[in-house]
């Protein structure tokens, strides 16, 4: 009896699982929260430091704040500020300083005028999550304060959070064009900095869908040096998001030290990213045969998801090799066909270059034998015809003898050969 053909669509779930690993890596998920969403309120706290709004956690220590952080106006804040007692750089249980809240509050970036103005203020302060008053500014959005801080002869543009965020990937992430193209003009800015998951500033604005930010960034000199030493990786892990920003994917292709194929078009095929395809399908010198050390190629990753619209584009490329076969000797039929994607089997029967007989190593089985496996009378129509139905495998088994050996009997007229 025949042994069924089963291992090599095993290792095939597991191949793609590793291009999409790989593509990956071990960096965190995009779509995590920032730095500082932890530290906010069920109910914002607003203009207005008289709020009740109970805290989620106790990490502001609003019972210890001294009264230069609840001021609410310039004025209140000037009256603290002539007390001589007042220590302008007060720190809290968690590492909270005036300017740091004042900064986040934006009650009134007049008060952080009048804070910067201070001899002694500390501008760099982090608290106890390595936040500073720039990095939160530029998270929220607030550009008034963000400029005012950028201003100030002792700020540091490049510091970085717990997590390694600077403030230019705070505000890239959230999308503050305002406050990117501010931090982007300070001399000092460093653009290629990596957060501790290997993210920059480019990546989250990607990553958001903010298509303003990155082409402000893409504008910067040092972003494209940036890309020139990271430029296949970049891709894959943008397309690894499974977002599939087609604008921001096309402002990338469009950089020349992008490189448009590798691991980017494997990951978008194996995601069904049509339009991302389409897009690097159409770039010049473009290799849509392309694949990873395992041997599997854009093409075979489609046919086994089944996205047929994919495998039609690839099929319609000039240079497609519809019959390359991965280490284990499945080709991209064998594939559609072990999935059962009856759609893109047809695509590929119809394709003048396939080679429908095509034998995969370990059983030394077709597309025909396994179609009629697994009963697929669907399949063994649009194979039989073309195929060569005397074929056996390695154990001298031809596509009729699975199709007995497993009881599907309505298939055994189609397959005599």
């Amino acid at each position: 009896m025949p042994i069924r053909i089963a291992s090599t669509w095993n290792m095939m779930l597991l191949r793609c699982a590793k291009v999409a690993a790989r593509a990956v890596g071990t960096r965190r998920p995009l779509q995590a929260a920032p730095v500082m969403t932890q530290l906010r309120f069920p109910v914002r706290i607003g203009e207005r430091s008289t709020s009740t709004a109970p805290p989620t956690a106790d990490v502001f220590d609003i019972k210890n704040w001294a009264p230069l952080m609840h001021a609410a106006t310039v004025a209140e804040a000037q009256a603290v500020l002539a007390n001589p007692a007042t220590d302008i750089n007060y720190t809290c249980q968690h590492g909270w300083t005036p300017l740091i809240v004042q900064s986040f509050l934006n009650r009134d970036s007049a008060i952080v005028d009048l804070l910067l103005r201070q001899p002694t203020v500390r501008t760099n302060a982090q608290n106890n999550m390595g936040a500073t008053a720039l990095m939160l500014a530029a998270e929220e959005g607030h550009i008034e304060i963000v400029s005012a801080l950028l201003r100030h002869p002792s700020v540091k543009v490049n510091l970085q959070d717990n997590s390694g965020h600077t403030a230019l990937m705070l505000a890239a992430q959230a999308g503050h064009a305002d406050v990117v193209a501010a931090l982007l003009q300070h001399p000092a800015i460093d653009v290629g900095l990596q957060s501790l998951d290997e993210s920059t500033a480019l990546n989250e604005a990607c990553e958001g869908g903010h298509v303003d930010v990155v082409r402000q960034l893409l504008a910067h000199p040092e972003v494209q040096a940036h890309l020139q030493r990271n430029k296949e990786d970049i891709v894959s892990w943008i397309f690894a998001s499974g977002e599939g920003h087609v604008d921001i994917v096309k402002l990338l292709l469009e950089q020349p030290a992008i490189y448009h194929g590798g691991m980017a078009l494997l990951v978008a095929a194996t995601t069904g990213q049509t339009a991302v395809v389409e897009l690097m399908l159409a770039q010049p010198g473009v290799d849509c045969n392309i694949t990873d050390d395992l041997g599997i190629s854009a093409l075979m990753l489609a046919a086994d998801g089944g996205y047929a619209d994919i495998v039609e584009l690839l099929l319609a490329h000039p240079s497609i090799d519809c019959n390359l076969q991965d280490c284990h000797g499945i080709s991209p039929l064998i594939s559609a066909t072990m999935s059962g994607h009856a759609d893109v089997v047809a695509l590929l029967v119809q394709h003048p270059e396939t080679n429908i007989d095509l034998r995969e190593n370990e059983h030394g089985a077709t597309a025909l034998m396994v179609a009629a496996q697994e009963g697929r009378k669907d399949l063994v129509d649009l194979l039989a015809f073309k195929a060569d139905r005397s074929l056996t495998n390695k154990d001298g088994y031809t596509a009729r003898d699975f199709a007995e050996a497993f009881q599907h009997h309505e298939l055994l007229e189609l397959l005599r050969p």
